[in-house]
């Protein structure tokens, strides 16, 4: 850790939010130290690409008032730009690119008088570090609700990987809530991350305190950056993917042999935090889900992934507010179905059940996956952004079917949990999607995914959508414990179910 004020040894005692480049040129000056030493010495660069944005900001110089829009075209050569990451909140200036003035803003350009705070500081720290380009959603998408926006919005949403990825830097305005915040931080000290503290609390864990860790478009563009340079709560914090693999932890996404674990992980990090606009649930991620995809080569299925997708299926709403948005987003058994905070019963899989002994699985306590899926089908929005928004999805599964659930003995106290039996007793915990409840449904039964010996069961909840049995959604999770898992998978029945 490097400090910068007066008493190099403490914190500032009481904390006030200080104008990170006009107060203090020194903590400017620490991050193009760090800036400067990654880029000559470390490999962080090399996933940089050639995959230039459709549009960027020329920034020109110190000084300059107006900057302008810039198309590199089909440029071979990377180049070098910064983008910025930052929280729109509620906006008081909506200077933007429109289908109206983007030409406008090519040839003649803006003045930084006309930008909220956030975008002028992010200007002045791009020009501070030496890079002449810079990317900000509001200005290099073009915003609106005619066709060419809405056309403009699904391209450049489709290609956020890219911008984020291909970044030299990604400038974080995290101490914000809003675009008229700014670039600002409690305290005068830049952080170098270790893996224990930035790296961990964006990827893996939960969000901390800064106000960008409670949006959710934010978690892939600071994930998917090779460099971060972030005005925290707690001080200026720089963070690269070398100093992350020296901290022990390797790049995200390069965690190949824990990748369904890790995409859980963003899942659960991602349910927790807030959209303005409900419809942005898939999009908001699909930068993250091509990088898994690029890595893996696995098929995308509405938030799940097809190699483990009966692992990706066992998710749950937890305490907290949870609802269904007001318009189609995604099947009921996909966790991008729901607004709520979502866990996931994790199991462990063996590659290749059929070659271990089934007394070792018994002696080890191995789970085994019970269920089979049959076919499972999504039909896109639009085919060209497989990763984007679905409009409709099937999954056929085949496996033991029980039920009916009879009766809840008691309510859970987390709020959004029951105790649900069968003839053959207790089954387990339900804990139920939202706009549904027991009491006011459909005679509801469950269909077992995954059995641990010694441990637990998970069942996907289902109810027929109507008297043909024929089409089922899921309506909740079962998760039963020692004896109950007895009871769980007595007297079932093989059967094939659709859910929508």
């Amino acid at each position: 850790m490097v400090c910068w004020n007066n008493d190099s040894t403490t914190w500032p005692k009481s904390p006030r939010f200080l104008d990170i480049r006009k107060q203090n040129q020194r903590v400017i000056g620490a991050a193009r130290a760090y800036f400067k030493k990654c880029v000559e010495s470390h490999n962080c660069s090399s996933s940089l690409n050639i995959h230039i944005p459709t549009r960027l900001i020329n920034v020109g110089i110190e000084g300059d008032e107006m900057i302008r829009l810039f198309e590199p075209g089909n440029s071979q050569v990377p180049i070098k730009s910064a983008a910025l990451s930052y929280c729109w909140g509620g906006q008081v200036n909506t200077f933007k690119t429109t289908s109206q003035n983007v030409d406008v803003h090519y040839a003649k350009g803006f003045s930084l008088s006309l930008l909220p705070r956030t975008i002028r500081d992010a200007v002045e720290v791009t020009r501070d570090l030496g890079i002449l380009y810079l990317w900000v959603d509001t200005l290099c998408i073009i915003q609106g609700e005619d066709e060419t926006a809405r056309d403009d919005w699904h391209s450049e949403v489709n290609r956020m990987h890219e911008v984020y990825r291909g970044a030299y830097v990604t400038i974080s305005a995290a101490s914000a809530s809003n675009a008229d915040g700014g670039l600002s931080s409690c305290g005068h000290c830049i952080v170098p991350c270790t893996g224990e503290c930035w790296y961990a609390s964006f990827y893996l864990e939960l969000p901390g305190e800064d106000p960008i860790e409670t949006r959710g478009w934010t978690l892939q563009e600071h994930v998917l950056s090779s460099r971060l340079l972030a005005f925290t709560n707690h001080g200026v914090q720089w963070r690269c993917n070398q100093m992350a693999r020296e901290t022990s932890r390797m790049e995200l996404m390069d965690l190949r042999p824990n990748i369904t674990s890790n995409w859980i992980a963003l899942v659960e990090n991602y349910c927790l935090r807030a959209l303005s606009v409900e419809s942005d649930k898939l999009p908001a991620i699909a930068a993250l889900a091509h990088e898994h995809a690029k890595i893996t080569g696995d098929k995308y299925l509405a938030g799940l992934w097809d190699s483990n997708i009966l692992q990706h299926l066992l998710w749950y709403c937890r305490t907290g507010e949870s609802r269904r948005p007001g318009s189609y987003r995604a099947p009921t058994w996909s966790w991008a179905s729901v607004d709520a905070r979502v866990k996931s019963k994790r199991v462990d899989q063996c590659a290749s059940l059929e070659e271990v002994w089934h007394f070792f699985l018994k002696w080890a306590g191995v789970t085994e996956l019970l269920a089979e899926v049959i076919k499972c089908e999504v039909q896109l929005e639009n085919p060209e952004y497989p990763f984007s928004k679905v409009v409709s999805g099937t999954l056929t599964i085949s496996g033991l079917v029980y039920g009916p659930i009879q009766t809840v003995k008691s309510t859970d106290p987390d709020g959004n949990a029951v105790l649900a039996s069968t003839s053959a007793g207790n089954v387990g915990k339900l804990y139920y999607d939202p706009t549904w409840s027991i009491q006011n449904c459909r005679p509801t039964s469950y269909i077992v995914i995954s059995s641990a010996y010694l441990e637990h069961a998970s069942a996907i909840a289902i109810r027929p959508i109507d008297d043909s049995n024929d089409v089922s959604i899921r309506v909740g999770l079962i998760i039963a414990y020692y004896s109950e898992s007895e009871n769980m998978i007595q007297d079932g029945e093989v059967r094939t179910i659709k859910i929508v």
